[in-house]
């Protein structure tokens, strides 16, 4: 019986340790190649080809090979992946340009 209250006091401090992670917040991004982009926004097709408006903040930190540009150095046509704030808040909280297919960087 000892031995049956310890496991179950385990297993429940597992659950609840393995559930706090389960409530951490994962970064939400998007990945996709860039179609247009404004000083408010930059506008994103994903790889099944929906578009995201994406908006920009002054907060927002873009990077390429993790030195900082600015928004409107980012060219049509490069590839990007953008951490937002959520699903549901499509705003920029970092945007790293890869790939350049159509524009140059």
């Amino acid at each position: 019986m000892k031995l049956f209250k310890m496991m179950l006091g385990a297993s429940a401090l597992a659950l609840l340790v393995g559930s706090g992670a389960a409530l951490a917040h994962p970064d939400h991004r998007i990945l996709g190649t860039v179609s247009k982009v404004t000083a408010a926004e930059a506008v994103v097709k994903d790889r099944d080809g929906k578009e995201h408006t994406i908006r920009l903040v002054k907060t927002t930190r873009v990077t390429r090979n993790r030195k900082p540009i600015k928004a409107a150095d980012i060219p049509t046509g490069a590839r990007v992946v953008i951490t937002v704030v959520s699903d549901e808040d499509l705003t920029a909280k970092t945007i790293e340009v890869g790939v350049v297919v159509d524009g140059k960087l």
